[in-house]
């Protein structure tokens, strides 16, 4: 969906992944089984699109939002979700097949974050404060769709 900036865009999106997790723990004794891991990604973001002059418009973006985890153990089917902070970066091309249709490819980079802390500190040096967040879970993506320009 394009804004009021012929080369801005806003986007509004729902992804999901569905994927296994071949895992090793521990419950009285150690075993080994595979969960099911279903990752939800809502997110909300801008676009900017380079103005070629041709048919192919690159653009580049970033979204943010949530991610909706669930995991089940297929042992013995205890379920578990999360819901994190997500964020997502993209690059692609809309390339443009008529003056209102497109076909879009896009790679993009998934992250939903794990954790986040923050803390302040005063001592005889000055005083200060810090805020961090750090994720060891990113997925990458390729992707297409079709582009329909309601304008």
């Amino acid at each position: 969906m394009r804004g009021a900036a012929p080369t801005k865009g806003i986007e509004l999106k729902y992804l999901h992944r569905a994927t296994t997790a071949p895992m090793e723990y521990y419950d009285l004794v150690t075993k080994h089984t595979t969960f099911d891991v279903g990752l939800n990604y809502i997110l909300i973001g801008g676009n900017n699109y380079f103005k070629t002059g041709g048919k192919v418009e690159p653009y580049a973006g970033a979204d943010i939002g949530m991610a909706l985890i669930y995991v089940t153990n297929q042992d013995n089917n205890k379920e578990d979700n999360s819901t994190n902070f997500a964020w997502d970066i993209k690059l692609g091309a809309n390339i443009w097949v008529s003056e209102k249709i497109a076909l879009k490819l896009q790679a993009d980079v998934l992250s939903a974050v794990q954790a986040a802390g923050g803390g302040v500190y005063f001592g005889t040096g000055g005083a200060g404060a810090g805020v961090s967040a750090y994720s060891t879970m990113y997925q990458w993506g390729l992707g297409g769709g079709l582009v329909v320009k309601l304008k």
